[in-house]
């Protein structure tokens, strides 16, 4: 399956917050699946919602994929008061052939919080832990209503 990208590992999209005990916020369900799959045949939130890395399970777009979106909606947090310390970690790979990139967007509905973009990415696991800017974890005032978009190009 030349190009397909995948995004695996578990924890994708884990939203860990400073203040109030270190909460972890994680996937609990798909919001759109695209033409992602799970390695389970479940849904893609069940795929990516632990709070340790487990590569034994992972999603995956459509081989060649083109703007190939997934949503998944994070737990409920506490709001944690604070507005430093905010993390998303999340892991992704490529297998196949080919140049694929991919976009992570952390959603409050269908505001953007925050964008991060890899570029050519490779076939070994990366970790991502994304920092928030103080000014975007100030910006999040529902941490019921958080969204994780993550959207893959082949090129």
């Amino acid at each position: 399956m030349t190009g397909l990208s995948s995004v695996g590992g578990n924890a994708i999209g884990a939203l860990a917050t400073a203040g109030s005990g270190g909460l972890v916020a994680i996937p609990i369900a798909d919001i759109g699946r695209g033409a992602w799959t799970s390695s389970s045949g479940g849904g893609i939130f069940e795929a990516v919602n632990e709070t340790s890395f487990d590569d034994s399970d992972s999603v995956f777009s459509s081989t060649n994929p083109v703007n190939d979106v997934f949503v998944v909606l994070l737990q409920e947090v506490t709001d944690p008061s604070v507005d430093f310390g905010h993390v998303l970690k999340y892991r992704f790979r490529k297998t196949g052939a080919g140049r694929a990139d991919i976009i992570v967007k952390l959603k409050q509905a269908d505001t953007v919080i925050a964008t991060f973009s890899h570029s050519d990415i490779n076939g070994a696991y990366t970790l991502a832990e994304q920092r928030l800017a103080d000014a975007q974890a100030a910006s999040i005032t529902n941490y019921a209503d958080l969204r994780v978009e993550i959207t893959a190009t082949k090129l």
